[in-house]
């Protein structure tokens, strides 16, 4: 199954005060969004956004972006679902209330191989008072890579959480993340990796994030090797108030090189949460660096690090 270029399908969505939106359920072989299409479940009142399953035995790929004919904007392909904030004139139009109070519905993706590459993006997403969705991905393998992402985010509300269980691996490259952001004062999301490999490379980066309420935990769970390289991230932060979330990295093998950092930053006063590091080895190299950094008044977080062997 693919969309053709430009294309949209937006299978629910709830233009109402009330009622919610319905949910979409994809069964294919091959699942291919190019150049700008969409598939979107949104809420715009009270009633909440549907979920997005989608069930693709060879692979799922979201890729590039393409001109939308109704905005006339360049958009990247997306499959998503999103509390959105019309513009009032629209609100009114359609009766609509003032805010957007359902929340986003949850994602769930089920394939051998999940490909997002070129700006395009996997997302759950608020604009305004409502929670933000889950992200779920069960995968063999899962490639992000020119800028591709998998996000959650909300303005107001809770964050949404994203867990990928990969029998494989998981790899990152080419300025590719996975971000859970609140920027309100909602809790943000947590973020939780099972896998036998990650990668984490060439200015990509896994981001926690919330600005006033409690930081979103990282949680990786990786049975063979983790690998952060050419500037690779992995960061939680707490941006003026509230309490920084936890990073727990499980690993047999951890490697750190050509500027890459595993850090638990806070500003303003937000207190930071714990940075805590096992496995069988560690190896840091080439200006990186496992940091836990306060820019404010607020406590730094601690660090504890438990594994048999470790090179600096």
């Amino acid at each position: 199954m693919s969309f053709a270029p430009g294309t949209s399908l937006i299978a629910s969505s709830s233009v109402s005060t009330i009622g919610s939106a319905g949910n979409i359920t994809i069964n294919t072989a091959q699942l291919t969004l190019e150049d700008g299409s969409l598939i979107s479940s949104s809420t715009f009142g009270a009633g909440d956004a549907g979920t997005i399953t989608i069930n693709a035995r060879e692979h799922i790929t979201v890729s590039g972006f393409g001109l939308n004919t109704t905005t006339n904007l360049s958009e990247p392909s997306t499959i998503r679902t999103a509390g959105v904030l019309l513009p009032m004139g629209f609100r009114q139009s359609l009766g609509l209330p003032d805010n957007v109070t359902g929340n986003s519905g949850a994602i769930i993706l089920n394939t051998a191989l999940l490909q997002v590459t070129d700006t395009a993006t996997v997302t759950v997403q608020h604009d305004d008072l409502g929670n933000a969705g889950t992200l779920e991905v069960n995968a063999g393998k899962i490639l992000l890579t020119g800028g591709g992402n998998l996000t959650a985010s909300t303005q107001s509300g809770n964050g949404g959480n994203i867990t990928l269980q990969v029998e494989e691996s998981v790899q990152l490259s080419n300025s590719s993340f996975i971000d859970t952001e609140a920027f309100g004062e909602g809790n943000g999301g947590v973020i939780s990796i099972a896998s036998d490999t990650l990668n984490i490379a060439d200015n990509s980066n896994i981001n926690a994030s919330t600005v006033a309420g409690k930081g979103g935990d990282i949680s990786l769970e990786i049975r063979e090797q983790l690998q952060l390289n050419n500037q690779g991230e992995i960061l939680a932060e707490a941006q003026e108030a509230g309490q920084g979330g936890n990073v727990s990295i499980a690993a047999s093998e951890i490697i750190l090189s050509q500027d890459s950092n595993i850090s638990n930053n806070v500003q303003g006063t937000a207190t930071g949460g714990e940075l805590t590091i096992t496995g069988d080895s560690l190896s840091i190299s080439s200006g990186s660096s496992l940091s836990a950094v306060t820019r404010g008044s607020g406590n730094a977080g601690n660090i504890f690090i438990e594994v048999g062997d470790i090179e600096l």
